[in-house]
């Protein structure tokens, strides 16, 4: 075990749609087929081990929306228009 491993509770990582994984995308873009995915949390904790937390943050012309997507379920978290 590295160093600081034992202390970490959770990691975060943030990239573009090309990384997202196809599936995640997928189900995303079935409902907010008109919006640019302009950015990936991917979130993983102690708890979640098996299956990240993915925040999928949208753009449409001016309206901004973050996503979660959990365990294939989507959920609106933010809307700023």
């Amino acid at each position: 075990m590295e160093r600081g491993e034992l202390f970490r509770l959770h990691s975060i990582q943030q990239y573009d749609e090309t990384k997202l994984l196809k599936t995640v995308r997928a189900s995303v873009k079935s409902l907010y087929y008109d919006y640019l995915i302009t950015l990936v949390k991917e979130v993983n904790t102690k708890r979640n081990q098996e299956e990240p937390l993915y925040f999928v943050h949208l753009k449409y012309n001016d309206s901004f929306k973050t996503i979660k997507v959990y365990n294939g379920e989507l959920e609106e978290v933010s809307v700023e228009k």
